[in-house]
């Protein structure tokens, strides 16, 4: 389960013996079973490194979980791990060793790699062999460093996954001769020697792009207005006939009285 703590680690300035501190308060601790994980310290590491960097969206106790149901119960690494992990549930992220960090082959520059990893906030992992027997070997997850005012690394905090319980650990860490190789190396809490490590680096945060607004429809032509009827002209009037009356027992060319269209006279 996740754990909470204030771990302060020491950050060597260009300027010699002084310090700045970066802060670090979140760390994971995947444990095994022994019934059916008892070979997969690698997967407890890699689940915590999962779960912390944000390429899983599962716990690091239910990452875990996903791989006993998915791998064998044998030796395995973490970097390998987190390219399935990557290639199976974020594809579109891209080739995923662009963002794993896997550091070998050079015992004495080890803490270096570590360092940096873990200021930069990856999800970092080391593997161990036990100094009195080189073929054992097991991971630890890494979650800061301590070092001193003159920048000599003085030791690790950091989670085992066969110890059964969810706690940060602290272990001193010291740079001697491996005498069996003749190459000098860092020991650790007396009981290993520190072979390599891994870091997986934050999942990039990817924005999508907006979708572009649709174009607003086109506003219909208004329809053309319909012509008004031309009027009707108005009829011509027509005039009335002129009516003439004739007095009776009058003569035509006498003093009788008459009416006309153009008044009346007598």
């Amino acid at each position: 389960m996740r754990g909470r703590n204030s771990i302060y680690i020491l950050m060597v300035a260009l300027v010699p013996f002084v310090l700045s501190f970066d802060y670090l308060d979140e760390w994971y601790d995947a444990d095994k079973n022994f019934i059916d994980d008892s070979l997969m310290c690698w997967a407890a590491a890699a689940s915590n490194s999962l779960a912390f960097t944000g390429w899983s969206e599962w716990d690091e106790d239910e990452t875990m979980d996903w791989f006993r149901n998915n791998y064998e119960n044998k030796g395995g690494m973490c970097y390998l791990v987190w390219e399935d992990w990557i290639e199976i549930f974020h594809p579109q992220m891209g080739d995923p060793y662009q963002y794993i960090h896997q550091h070998i082959n050079n015992f004495d520059d080890v803490l270096r790699w570590v360092y940096e990893d873990v200021v930069g906030q990856m999800g970092v992992s080391i593997v161990v062999c036990l100094v009195s027997n080189y073929g054992w070997q097991h991971y630890f997850s890494v979650w800061g460093v301590e070092v001193d005012e003159y920048g000599i690394y003085r030791g690790l905090y950091l989670t085992d996954s066969n110890d059964g319980v969810d706690d940060l650990l602290y272990y001193e860490v010291e740079r001697v001769k491996w005498e069996n190789i003749n190459r000098f190396a860092w020991k650790l809490n007396g009981l290993y020697y520190i072979l390599s490590s891994e870091g997986l680096e934050q999942m990039p945060v990817v924005i999508e792009p907006e979708p572009e607004p649709e174009p607003e429809p086109e506003p219909e032509p208004e329809p053309e207005p319909e012509p008004e009827p031309e009027p009707e002209p108005e009829p011509i009037p027509i005039p009335e006939p002129e009516v003439v009356k004739k007095r009776s027992g009058g003569s035509s060319s006498g003093g009788g009285c008459f009416i006309s269209a153009m008044g009346a006279g007598c």
